[in-house]
């Protein structure tokens, strides 16, 4: 409507100046000039328009693609058409601002873009715990073919060295040293002597040779330190050697182990 307006105007004007111009064939053609104008003017003069049918009317009407002419405000010597949006210039083609334009139908049927979160969602948090499967069986210790070789020590340890004999030792010392000498071991000397004075308590054994038919005997001990059973096998060498009171010397022996301790050994012994 706007630019119907402008054509009127710029039409009138240029009829105005070409009167002034020619005043003859203004005289000479005034008749048809005049018509001419007056149809002119009555064609494209149209009644005022008050504001608010103005502003009804671009609420209203969808703006066609052929009239976009009438948004751009001026053009540039590059053919590019510009326009102000809030007091900004904004420079567009004709043919871009077509392609990219939209009915107010179009533009409300468009869905609204949803705001964008820049946070990253969080993961759900699980307030189970995993559970491990346990292996109930313990893992094998890797075996080792090779045996591990133990350092072996030549020297063997040696034992601590005691100055005393063992009972046992002391009794076997002694033996030896009898026997070396001649003296023969004798069991039978021993005669009945469990049945009679054995089978009392050795204080008492004086009292009862009744009944014995056994050889003399005597009691007795050894001391255990090393050098007593060789002290004792010489003295009864000795002793055996002169006998009884007739000169007869004692050939034969016999002996038993009665009781021991740390320091001797108590033996009871038999002779002939």
């Amino acid at each position: 409507m706007k630019r119907k307006n402008l054509l009127a105007v710029v039409l009138i004007a240029v009829m105005m100046s070409g009167g002034c111009g020619n005043k003859e064939a203004e005289t000479a053609t005034g008749t048809d000039i005049t018509e001419s104008s007056e149809v002119e003017v009555s064609q494209e003069s149209e009644p005022p328009i008050s504001s608010e049918e103005v502003k009804q009317e671009e609420i209203t009407a969808s703006p066609e693609p052929a009239d976009t002419d009438s948004l751009i405000t001026e053009k540039t010597d590059d053919d590019l058409d510009f326009f102000y949006l809030d007091d900004n210039q904004r420079f567009a083609g004709v043919e871009d601002a077509l392609a990219n334009s939209k009915t107010r139908e179009q533009a409300k049927a468009e869905p609204a873009e949803a705001p964008v979160d820049d946070k990253p969602a969080e993961a759900p948090v699980d307030d189970e715990p995993v559970e491990v499967p346990v292996d109930a069986e313990p893992a094998e210790a890797p075996v080792d073919d090779e045996p591990v070789e133990v350092p072996v020590d030549d020297k063997p340890a040696e034992a601590p060295v005691s100055d005393k004999y063992t009972p046992e030792e002391a009794i076997a010392v002694y033996r030896s040293l009898m026997e070396a000498s001649g003296i023969t071991w004798d069991p039978s000397l021993k005669g009945n002597w469990d049945e009679t004075i054995g089978k009392y308590p050795i204080e008492d054994w004086n009292l009862h040779m009744d009944g014995y038919n056994g050889c003399s005997w005597g009691t007795g001990w050894i001391y255990l330190e090393k050098g007593q059973p060789e002290w004792c096998a010489e003295t009864d060498l000795e002793s055996f050697a002169i006998g009884n009171s007739g000169g007869i010397s004692w050939t034969k022996y016999y002996l038993e182990v009665t009781g021991s301790d740390d320091e001797c050994v108590n033996i009871t012994a038999w002779h002939n």
